[in-house]
């Protein structure tokens, strides 16, 4: 009994030691197992694409970059269908189909998308989808989404704007050679004359086609710049106040509630604004006041500018915007026009008293300079 009860009690040491191992490998395990999470989530959060880890097109695992891109919180997405990130029904199905079902046994699947914002805001964005396993595809499969809204707004504005450049160029140059023509009748038709009255007439009339010609070289030469630069976020309330140090206002007094408000548009639209100051210092009557606000309205953020001068005539009103029309500022509105219709920005004079450009933005091209956003 005694040998027995030595022999039992040796066992159950043995066997003591063994589960302790094995517990202590077990612990190593897990302390591994955490460490590995924690790395594999540190890679995730250290790249600006969107990240996340799919299974039945649920998300069990995301990074910092896809809550940032979302808008959602990583516990708002975890656990969640991605149907969550689709204004409709009709573009998730699109996915399930294009990209999930037909990417069976593909090592990467790649497809264009619009995603809807949890503040309801649509964004372009690139998908990517590698599955765990190709031949399992239940398994699950490792989503990227790269937010490419400012690079699709700005290879449309460029798009815009070179058609734009090249119907001007086309426009300016028959109307140069116009100009041309007629100023070589003139000279040749005062060759003919020997009278000094004649002889002034028709100078008078050389000057003011040098004139047109001088203005019209001097356009092209500041419409070649409009969509050289591609389009950026610019603060409103920074580029006024930019403005107002760099121009001479005299007595007049600028009123700015813009906000914190940031506009998608070509670098050139300072031009804008500042032709529209410049059209009422020089051109407003008695202005002693500019007022410069902003405002959401609907879809749109409607920049409003305001003057309390003479204004201009109803009849008026469409035709400052033609290129050949206005006392020497018809080609700034022109300009002013061209330049934000690059981004899908409008102009139109509303005013009553005094001058109203009334300036709508749309809902793509605006936001609050607080948003954080993503180009890649």
């Amino acid at each position: 009994m005694k040998h027995y009860q030595f022999e039992l009690e040796k066992r159950i040491l043995e066997r003591t030691a063994k589960l302790q191992t094995k517990v202590e490998q077990h612990k190593r395990a897990e302390e591994a197992l955490r460490e590995n999470d924690a790395v594999l989530q540190s890679m995730l959060n250290a790249t600006p694409v969107g990240v996340g880890l799919l299974v039945n097109r649920q998300f069990k695992k995301v990074n910092n970059s896809l809550c940032d891109i979302t808008g959602y919180t990583e516990t708002e997405l975890t656990g969640q269908n991605t149907r969550i990130l689709y204004a409709d029904d009709a573009e998730y199905l699109r996915i399930d189909q294009e990209l999930y079902k037909s990417g069976i046994g593909r090592r990467v699947g790649m497809m264009a998308s619009r995603m809807q914002r949890k503040d309801g805001s649509i964004i372009d964005v690139i998908l990517n989808l590698s599955p765990f396993d190709p031949e399992n595809p239940d398994s699950g499969v490792t989503v990227t989404i790269m937010d490419v809204s400012d690079r699709m707004r700005a290879e449309e504005a460029l798009k815009r704007a070179n058609m734009q450049v090249a119907l001007l160029t086309s426009i300016t140059r028959h109307d140069i050679l116009n100009k041309m023509t007629a100023l070589r009748g003139y000279i040749n038709y005062m060759k003919k004359q020997k009278t000094d009255e004649a002889f002034a007439e028709i100078i008078a009339k050389e000057e003011s086609l040098t004139r047109q010609i001088a203005n019209l070289i001097n356009f092209t030469r500041d419409y070649k710049d409009v969509g050289v630069q591609p389009p950026c976020w610019i603060g409103v309330a920074e580029m006024i106040t930019t403005l107002q140090r760099s121009m001479d206002l005299g007595p007049v007094y600028l009123h700015m509630d813009t906000k914190d408000f940031e506009i998608f548009a070509d670098p050139l639209i300072k031009k804008v604004f500042g032709n529209l100051i410049d059209n009422s210092l020089r051109h407003g009557g008695p202005v002693t006041e500019i007022r410069i606000t902003a405002s959401e309205q609907e879809d749109y953020l409607i920049i409003l500018y305001e003057d309390n001068g003479r204004g201009i005539p109803p009849d008026e009103k469409e035709m400052i915007f033609d290129r050949e029309s206005g006392k020497n500022t018809g080609l700034g509105l022109f300009l002013a026009r061209e330049i934000l219709a690059i981004t899908g920005i409008t102009i139109i004079e509303t005013g009553v008293a005094g001058v109203r450009f009334r300036i709508s933005v749309p809902k793509r091209f605006y936001r609050y300079s607080d948003i954080r956003q993503h180009s890649f």
